[in-house]
Parts: C-alpha cells; sequence; structure tokens
C-alpha cells in the first residue's frame, strides 16, 4: 500500500480531486483507493497537473458515497 495524497475537494457525484504526495511512477490509472482506515473508496480516473507533484480524481464505488464527504483534508493510499 502506497500514500497517494490529500483529499482537497469533494466535487459534485463524489467524485474526489487528490493533490498527489510526489512524482508519477508507474501508472496509478484505475489503481484501487482506500482510507486510513483501510475502506475500498473507488478508482482512479484521471491524473491532471504539473508532473513534479499531480492531482488526480478519484471516481467512487457506489457503497462509499455516504463516507466520501468525510475525508476532506485526510490521506488517502492506493493498493
Amino acid at each position: 500500500m502506497k500514500r497517494l495524497g490529500t483529499v482537497l475537494h469533494v466535487i459534485h457525484n463524489g467524485i474526489l480531486i487528490v493533490r498527489c504526495e510526489g512524482r508519477m511512477k508507474g501508472t496509478w490509472l484505475n489503481s484501487v483507493v482506500l482510507s486510513e482506515e483501510l475502506i475500498r473508496l473507488g478508482r482512479v480516473v484521471d491524473i491532471f497537473g504539473p508532473v513534479s507533484r499531480p492531482y488526480c480524481s478519484i471516481k467512487p464505488f457506489k457503497g462509499s458515497k455516504p463516507r466520501i464527504h468525510k475525508l476532506k483534508d485526510r490521506m488517502v493510499y492506493i493498493k
């Protein structure tokens, strides 16, 4: 499990915008995203911004939408 980054925004439909920790090593697209409590939240669907510290958007799984709004300013991880 690796640290992905910090949740900055929760936009409509529960999509999360995350500021990544550092440079991308390999591809993160379609990686499963987990909370600090190891709860599966969703998948990485887009990576954008500067190469040195990119952002990514995460599409939530169907059952995780109620928990999504509590994740602002929290760390998330990829599997």
